[in-house]
Formats: C-alpha cells, structure tokens, sequence
C-alpha cells in the first residue's frame, strides 16, 4: 500500500483545476441556449445539457477543499479567530475589488449601468455587491456568478467555531443535511454547502479517509472509476442534488486520488488550478456579457468548453501580470500585518 498523508498541496490545486472545468461546462451548457450541439443517447437524455447540469458540483467541489485545507492550515498552530478573519478576507476581498474594478467599468460604458442592474434601492445594493453579500440579501449584483462570494464569506465566518468543535464534526454533518428545510435567510447561501465545509474538515482529520485515498489494488481503483462515473450520470434524477453534491464530491476526489499518477493531466489541472479564483470572478462576463457569440461561434460543445478555458487563462495570466505590478501580494501582506493582533 502507498504512503500517503491525506491530500497535498498540489493535489488540492489539481482538484480545483478540475472544479473550474466542471464550473464552466456547467454555465456553458446548464441551459440549452440553442446556441450548442446536443445529442442523446437515451431519449430524452440529452448528453452535453445534462452533464453541463451535473457539473454543479464543482460549488460542492471547492467548499470541501475550503474546509479541508484551512483546517489542514490550522493543525500546525492554535486558531485565533481574530486574525484567522484578518488574513481570509483581507486575501479574498482584495482579489474580489481588484476584479470588480477591472470589469464592471466595462460593462457599464457597454450599458450593463447600476439602474439596468439593481433596479430600484441602487446605492444600497451597490455597497452590499461590493461587500460581495448580495446573494444573502435575496438579490444577484453585477455578476450572478457572485452569489458565491456570500456563501464563502458566511463559510469563512462559521469555520473557527466549526474547527474548535471538530470533534462533534459527525453531529455538524447531521445538523448540515437537516438545515436544508429550514429558512436561513441571510445564511441562505450555505444552505446546501454547509454539509460539503464540515465534511472538509472532518476529512482532514479522518484516518479513514486517508485508508479509502490510499487504495492501491487496480479492482478497487476500477470498481471507485465505475461508481464516479454512474453517480455524476444519475446525479440530476435525484431529489436534493446539490446535497447530494457533498457525497458524489467525495467519490470525484477518492477518484482523482486513486487514479492520479502525477502525469501530464496532473500538471495541467495544477496550472488550471492556479487561476481557479480569478477565473471564477471574471468568466460569466466573457462567455455571457459581453463575448458570448464569439465562444459559442463554433456551436460544437468541445471546441465552445476550450474557447473559453483558453481565453480565461489567458486572460488570467494578465491579470497576475496587473497583480504583480500593482505588487498586489505585498499590499495584501502588509495590511493583514498591520491588522493582525500580535501573538503573546
């Protein structure tokens, strides 16, 4: 049996390269928008439509590997909440503004303007998409796509008292299921995802977890590919799929961690993985707002998928160049330095 300690730091960066092909499959083709290919196989069942709805789950896909890796993190130190709040926001915010600043001007000289967008109460709703919480507020802001902006924040908000109960995880996983019935209103983004957080951090502590990643005989590797496989095609026929996302979110990691050889597809979802974040918060502008006849030109649902990976990388890329000019990562540094409280 290999040696393995859980999921590394590189397998977490492939695993979100392979949530970001699973998040923009899923807004290329969840809607059959009559400007792609289509076919089926069984009738009724139209293949690229369906896998495009499927492919949901990446949403569960990044809030495990959230939970999992910040409770990774705070394993080698005792957690301050304080400064825990400091680093998570001050990183995810800035990178949020900095992407706002560069793409919402654009979409307001092309007309996209807060009258068009908000409708009525403009300045309020504007301070609360900018805060990136308009989704708990009941309201999509400049891009729909940011609703999760208001589900990662309320996760962040949650995960010290989470991590410091991590013991009853078990119990948290029960309560995470039953909240799916009960009106949360402004935590109304986590209502489905607060399952897929906990089981995270439960991961991250679980010797079990470690065993089922370790497996090495090729029948269980064959018998873990088949059920991966028969879920994600059965997903969108069950009642609650997207908390059943937190289960199939699991057997695609178990998956990509039993078959994984570190090979070329590794190394690319790493370097897709890289750009994950920032790719997230611009996409819907490029393939939606303002070049969808470009990327859909082809009508063919493979070459749209890598029309659109390729732009956003690249576009991706220039923005790191921005980062680095503006020496991003040292402001960000600097101001979680100065606001952090200095450990006794």
């Amino acid at each position: 049996m290999k040696k393995t300690v859980g999921l590394t730091i590189g397998d977490s960066n492939a695993l979100k390269g392979i949530a970001l092909m699973f998040l923009l499959w899923h807004h290329l083709f969840y809607i059959q928008n009559g400007k792609y290919t289509d076919f089926s196989i069984i009738d009724g069942y139209m293949i690229v439509n369906q896998l495009g709805i499927a492919c949901k789950v990446c949403v569960a896909l990044f809030v495990f590997l959230s939970g999992y890796g910040l409770a990774k993190k705070s394993q080698t130190g005792s957690l301050d909440a304080y400064n825990f709040y400091i680093g998570r926001y001050t990183k995810l915010m800035l990178n949020y503004w900095l992407i706002w600043l560069l793409f919402v001007p654009i979409g307001i000289y092309w007309g996209r303007t807060p009258e068009v967008v908000y409708h009525d109460h403009i300045i309020a709703k504007l301070i609360v998409d900018f805060l990136g919480m308009s989704y708990s507020f009941g309201f999509y802001g400049f891009n729909p796509t940011w609703w999760f902006m208001s589900c990662i924040i309320l996760l962040y908000l949650l995960f010290p008292f989470l991590y410091k109960f991590r013991r009853y995880c078990l119990a948290f996983i029960v309560f995470s299921i039953l909240i799916v019935w009960i009106p949360l209103y402004v935590f109304n983004p986590i209502k489905y995802y607060l399952t897929a957080f906990v089981l995270g951090i439960y991961c991250s502590q679980s010797r079990l977890f470690v065993n089922v990643i370790s497996l090495d005989s090729m029948l269980a590797k064959l018998m873990i590919l088949i059920l991966c496989i028969f879920l994600f095609l059965v997903r969108n026929f069950f009642p609650y799929p997207l908390l059943f996302d937190s289960i199939l979110t699991i057997v695609i990691i178990v998956t990509y961690k039993v078959l994984n050889s570190n090979g070329f597809f590794y190394k690319i979802c790493c370097f897709i993985g890289k750009y994950s974040m920032n790719i997230f918060l611009f996409h819907t502008f490029i393939y939606y707002y303002y070049f969808s006849n470009i990327i859909y030109c082809s009508s063919n649902p493979v070459l749209i998928f890598f029309v659109l990976l390729g732009v956003s990388l690249l576009i991706a890329s220039i923005i790191e160049r921005i980062k680095q000019f503006l020496c991003f990562d040292e402001i960000s540094k600097k101001i979680i330095s100065c606001l952090s409280r200095r450990k006794k």
